[in-house]
Order: C-alpha cells, then structure tokens, then sequence
C-alpha cells in the first residue's frame, strides 16, 4: 500500500511494516495529517520488497509478523541488502528487557505501542535529518514562552538565556565528545543531563526523549559507546541547528 503525498517535510520517506490494520490505520492516519509519503507493508516479506525498489528516510518494524518476523527482517536488511536505513522496532511489551537484543538485532530504537504521535513524529524528524538547516525552515525549534513568563516579558532578560545557551550548548557538546573519546560513561551522563535542563527551559522540541532515552541507556548499561556516538551525532546536529535558529 502506497501513499505519495508531497510532504511538508522534504525528502521523508517512511516505511511501516505492520500486520495489524488497527495500528497501520493509526499510524496512517498520523502520517496523512503530517502530509509525510509513507508504504506499509503487511509482513517483513513485503517490507524487503519495498527497500529493494525504494528509498527510505526510516522503517518502522513491528517484532511480530507472519512469514517474516522484525527480527529476521532486520537480519536481512543488515547483512544482505546492507541498508544504513534507521530500524525502529514496534513492540506490544515493555521491552525494557528487550532493549540491548535491538540493538544487537541492529535496530536503531524501539517504541511499545499503543503509539505516540510525538514519539512517532520525533523518530521520523530525527532519521530525515529534517532538523531546520536553513533559515526558510518553517519549523520552530525552539520556544521563549517560559522565560517570557518567569521574566514578565524581559526581553533582555530572554536575550541573556539565549546568548547563555547558544554559549554552554557548545561546552556541553565537547564535553560529550571527550566522554566519548576516552570512553567515560559516566561524563557523558552528567553533560547530557545539564542539555536536558536547557532543553525544558527553552522547550527545545524534537529532541527531548532522545536525549532522555539516551541518558536512561547509560545509567542502564544498555548500550555501547559506538550506539552512544550514533545517537550523539543526532543530538548535536540538532541543537546546532537550534543555535544557529537563534542566531536569526
């Protein structure tokens, strides 16, 4: 089943495999509203038919399927058709204890259902690389509005916080990238929780639960440092873009 809306989100391209109708009219649904193109597949048989013809920005993978399972289909998507493509797998459960056997399965991330909006909306923001690179972008990155009203309005006081973030947001992102360097987990925790304050307080969307799922997988021990470098580059394109944002 294939749907070519133009999308006001450029270049995305989305894949759903999923058996049950109810979800793949939910999700539909979501990306109909979001005038985002999207195919879904029934099974992981038809899903491997779609990305042998097609290019997709991300596949969202429900684990359960008949004839070709999420895990199989994974499997042959990593090792035979060798695609980069983002994997989100769609589970029924909590897959907390699930979390480390996606990663290995060469998923990129999960969600349990019942779905999200914005959980979905995030995901496919963040494997798009849609994350406003240029200043036509007509999404908001950003919002002022707690600020404006903790300040009453003090534009100069709003100013500082911006000038303050644009300031430690590079800091914060060095720091990261020298946790990482010398494979220091625990580094790499303490700046993402001080980005995660910044990120409440300026309402930074798009962004919020990666960073959140990201520090939760530390504390966890359920992800390697290569999974955290993956994820990393996410978040500093994004809030890069945010400061850049700023800056107009």
């Amino acid at each position: 089943m294939t749907h070519t809306e133009t999308t006001t989100l450029k270049n995305i391209h989305v894949l759903i495999a999923e058996d049950n109708p109810l979800n793949q009219l939910l999700i539909s649904t979501i990306m109909d509203k979001e005038k985002i193109a999207y195919d879904i597949a029934n099974d992981g048989i038809e899903a491997i038919d779609f990305l042998k013809k097609n290019k997709y920005s991300i596949l969202f993978l429900d684990i359960q399927m008949p004839r070709l399972d999420g895990w199989e289909t994974a499997k042959i998507i990593r090792e035979e058709l060798k695609l980069d493509i983002q994997i989100v797998a769609l589970t029924a459960n909590d897959a907390a204890n699930d979390e480390s056997a996606f990663y290995q399965a060469g998923m990129n991330n999960y969600i349990s259902k019942p779905y999200k909006k914005d959980t979905l909306l995030e995901l496919i923001h963040k494997s798009a690389g849609q994350m406003a690179h240029s200043h036509d972008s007509e999404v908001r990155l950003y919002d002022t509005a707690n600020i404006e009203r903790i300040s009453s309005g003090d534009a100069e006081f709003v100013q500082s916080i911006i000038a303050t973030f644009q300031k430690n947001v590079v800091l914060r992102l060095a720091e990261i990238e020298k946790g990482l360097a010398d494979k220091n987990s625990e580094a790499i925790r303490f700046s993402l929780h001080q980005l995660k304050s910044s990120i409440d307080i300026l309402l930074i969307n798009g962004i919020k639960e990666t960073v959140l799922n990201l520090e939760k997988n530390i504390i966890e021990n359920t992800i390697s440092f290569e999974q955290i470098a993956t994820e990393f580059d996410l978040i500093k394109a994004h809030l890069l873009a945010v400061k850049e944002q700023m800056s107009y």
